[in-house]
């Protein structure tokens, strides 16, 4: 039982990440200037990235600040 728990755990963050990832990808190619931006200065992804997990959650009954 604790075996199939943990792999459902790792199983199901592994898609919701993915998901997430590919929400942000998605995003980024969606936006040239946004594109250019994180581009032109990569100390800005760790910050679109933490946008994009406010921006895309998954859980509806969670509330963004």
């Amino acid at each position: 039982m604790l075996r199939t728990l943990a792999v459902q755990l790792i199983v199901g963050g592994f898609s919701t990440g993915t998901n997430m990832v590919g929400s942000l990808l998605y995003r980024v190619l969606r936006d040239p200037a946004l594109h250019e931006t994180l581009r032109s200065d990569p100390a800005l992804i760790p910050a679109a990235v933490e946008e994009s997990l406010r921006l895309d959650r998954r859980c509806s009954s969670c509330c963004a600040t």
